[in-house]
C-alpha cells in the first residue's frame, strides 16, 4: 500500500468516524444521509 493510499485513507476514516459518533446505522437512509453530509475535506 504506497503512502498517499494510506494518507487518503486516514483522513476519509477520520472524517467518516467524527461525523458518524453516537449515531446508530438503523436504516439504509440513515447511512446515505451520513455519508453525503459531509461536503468538503
Amino acid at each position: 500500500m504506497s503512502a498517499l493510499r494510506r494518507t487518503i485513507e486516514h483522513r476519509l476514516f477520520s472524517l467518516i468516524s467524527s461525523n458518524w459518533a453516537g449515531k446508530p446505522l438503523r436504516s439504509l437512509a440513515r447511512m446515505t444521509a451520513l455519508i453525503r453530509g459531509p461536503s468538503t475535506l
